[in-house]
C-alpha cells in the first residue's frame, strides 16, 4: 500500500469517528438540552397560569352577593393592571373588560350567586359567569 492510500484511509477513518461522535454523543446531548428547555418552559407557563387563575378560582361556586362585589372589584383591578383581561357575564349579559365595574351596582349583597369560570385556549380565565 502506498503512502497516499494510507493517508486517504486514515482520513476516512477519522471522518467516520467524527460522525460517530456526532451521532452518539453530541446529538443526544443536544436533544436532551432541547427537551429540558421545553419542559422548563412548560413548567414556567403552567406556574404563571396557575398564579393568574388563583385570584379567581377561590370565588367559584355559590357565593354571597358581598363576596361577588369583591370579585368584581378584583376583576376590575386586574383589568387595569394586567394584559390578560377578564370579562364578566352577569345573568346572561357580557360586560367587557372595560366596563366590568358596572356589574357591582347590579349585585344584591343579600342574594347568593353561582360563579363559573371559562378559560381561553392557553388556560387563562377569560370570562367569569355570575348567575
Amino acid at each position: 500500500m502506498n503512502k497516499t492510500v494510507k493517508i486517504i484511509l486514515i482520513v476516512i477513518i477519522a471522518i467516520a469517528i467524527i460522525f460517530g461522535l456526532i451521532k452518539w454523543v453530541i446529538l443526544p446531548m443536544t436533544i436532551q438540552k432541547q427537551a429540558k428547555d421545553a419542559i422548563e418552559s412548560v413548567d414556567l407557563n403552567s406556574a404563571e397560569i396557575n398564579a393568574f387563575n388563583a385570584q379567581f378560582t377561590a370565588y367559584e361556586g355559590t357565593q354571597k352577593g358581598s363576596t361577588i362585589k369583591a370579585l368584581v372589584q378584583m376583576v376590575s383591578m386586574n383589568n387595569s393592571t394586567s394584559d390578560k383581561l377578564v370579562a364578566i357575564k352577569f345573568n346572561g349579559t357580557t360586560y367587557s373588560s372595560t366596563n366590568v365595574s358596572s356589574v357591582s351596582s347590579l349585585i344584591t349583597t343579600s342574594n347568593t350567586y353561582n360563579v363559573t369560570l371559562k378559560y381561553d385556549s392557553k388556560g387563562y380565565v377569560e370570562t367569569i359567569s355570575i348567575n
